[in-house]
């Protein structure tokens, strides 16, 4: 970790738990939008994502 990094204090007023969510959700749409322009994997990988296998048994 940078040693220069500082935390950011005395900023008035706080932010309120709507506006960090719309930030959220700006960053998700981003990544989304920036994930779908990749173009398709030219090899595709050997075995299934860790977080897709967990998904598939937890709804099976």
């Amino acid at each position: 970790m940078c040693r220069n990094i500082t935390p950011m204090r005395g900023l008035e007023p706080i932010d309120t738990a709507e506006e960090i969510e719309a930030a959220v959700a700006i960053i998700t749409e981003a990544t989304t939008d920036l994930i779908a322009a990749l173009p398709p994997r030219k090899v595709p990988p050997k075995t299934e994502p860790p977080l897709r296998r967990l998904a598939r048994h937890e709804v099976g």
